[in-house]
């Protein structure tokens, strides 16, 4: 969000405990010798992009759980997918999940984790119906407006065990080991 529209956030409290975020312009971005304009969106020519579509979640991750989900692979394996998700009442603060990809209730989409932010000034703006289940944010105002799904993760990894390769213990894909009791469902 930054490099895109030219802002920094810093999340704060008032003295009723409510939270306010405050968008202030940023300079540059620097590495080492190089320095790259802020505000992708304000530049020259950016009007003909839409929006800006990323996903942090898209990880081998998260192509280990689709495939099994999709009844890739072996049925001997478990997996638990851990992460931190949108905390809806504190966006400032995540909420750690963990889940069971073996229950059979698991479900998971390819567009859970995904950001589209809005170009401002588009000459085509992107509808915000596209994308449906992703996140989509738009700067208006001098702050950002969001429109989150229910469950927004911002970062996961898949902890695979296979209690067949490992006798009396269950080992992490690194070769880590569990200990004899595994891990609690």
């Amino acid at each position: 969000m930054p490099y895109l529209y030219g802002v920094s956030f810093a999340a704060l409290y008032d003295a009723n405990e409510k939270l306010i975020v405050k968008a202030t312009p940023r300079g540059p971005h620097k590495w080492g010798l190089k320095s790259i304009e802020t505000g992708f969106f304000s530049l020259p020519g950016s009007e003909n992009i839409s929006a800006v579509i990323a996903n942090p979640t898209a990880t081998i991750s998260k192509m280990n759980r689709m495939g099994y989900l999709a009844g890739l692979g072996s049925r001997d394996v478990t997996m638990v997918c851990v992460g931190t998700r949108h905390h809806h009442d504190n966006s400032a603060l995540p909420i750690p999940f963990k889940m069971l990809v073996n229950d059979p209730r698991y479900s998971e989409t390819w567009v859970e984790g995904v950001d589209v932010f809005h170009d401002p000034n588009a000459t085509i703006p992107l509808d915000d119906s596209f994308l449906i289940g992703a996140s989509h944010h738009f700067f208006e105002n001098g702050n950002v407006r969001s429109l989150i799904p229910r469950f927004h993760p911002y970062q996961s990894e898949t902890l695979i065990l296979s209690p067949k390769r490992a006798p009396g213990a269950l080992r992490l894909a690194g070769g880590q080991s569990l200990g004899s009791r595994g891990l609690s469902r």
